[in-house]
């Protein structure tokens, strides 16, 4: 009894953030990286969403239908994006339906590229252990239209504690039977241009910070889904443990006194 009361548990939980409920950021209103911290504080619930001080963010906007200028391609010409699909493995594995929100370093509407990284933070005992995953875009960089022009293609890069990146994905040119799948047209017609849509699925060990980083076009990331493990206070289980222990030794000293006055 002492030695399981003694030890640390952990408290688990699976979290998935989709950003729906968030407006679309436009540099004059909707969200910002703050209001995106504030939304995560939220699913996560407990004293994260009473105090909003377990998630910190930085780098980020929320962004629907920035398509890279009319240079994402997409099935008969229609960009497949993040804000269009969920769970695309490619530019044509799906087809595009209602906008929905998703976080990204460049802001919806203006195309102003806002930060080359957006990094979440984790705070207050919350600890990411177990699996993850999360849909991903490259978007395309427009000064990018071949390879002959363009040696070193956009790239997305996935990073935890400020580690070595765990995930390395690069910018693919469109063609009929590449890794992008089928689709070779944007809004714009036959498309050059690097780019990339995926989901990455991994696992976590004692992270509290995430890295999402882009090279040089801007990227997105959504439904991210996370696990938590929360420490259970050790000092909290030795108190209990000698309490316990206290109460044992109490009841034998008791016995034996009783037994010697018999």
């Amino acid at each position: 009894m002492l030695v399981l009361l003694g030890s640390a548990g952990s408290a688990r939980a699976d979290y998935m953030f989709n950003f729906n409920s968030l407006a679309a950021f436009t540099g004059s209103s909707g969200n910002n990286d703050t209001a995106i911290a504030d939304y995560m504080d939220g699913v996560l619930g407990g004293s994260c969403a009473t105090h909003l001080n377990c998630v910190t963010v930085t780098g980020a906007v929320t962004n629907q239908s920035y398509n890279g200028e009319n240079h994402v391609v997409g099935p008969n010409g229609v960009s497949l994006t993040l804000g269009d699909s969920n769970g695309a493995t490619s530019n044509s594995s799906k087809t595009p339906g209602a906008a929905d929100t998703f976080i990204s370093t460049i802001e919806d509407g203006t195309s102003r590229q806002i930060s080359t990284e957006i990094t979440i933070t984790f705070s207050q005992g919350i600890v990411l252990n177990g699996p993850i995953s999360f849909d991903y875009e490259i978007f395309p960089d427009n000064g990018c239209q071949s390879k002959s022009n363009c040696p070193t293609t956009p790239d997305f890069k996935f990073a935890v504690n400020g580690g070595t990146p765990t995930l390395l994905a690069d910018g693919v040119f469109p063609s009929a039977t590449g890794t992008d799948g089928s689709s070779t047209k944007s809004p714009l017609g036959t498309e050059l241009s690097s780019q990339y849509i995926g989901v990455y699925s991994g696992t976590l060990t004692n992270v509290t910070e995430l890295q999402f980083i882009d090279w040089p076009a801007a990227i997105g990331v959504d439904n991210l889904d996370v696990s938590t493990s929360t420490p259970e206070p050790r000092g909290v289980a030795l108190l209990l443990g000698g309490l316990m222990l206290a109460l044992f030794a109490g009841n034998k000293l008791r016995n034996t006194l009783a037994k010697s006055s018999n």
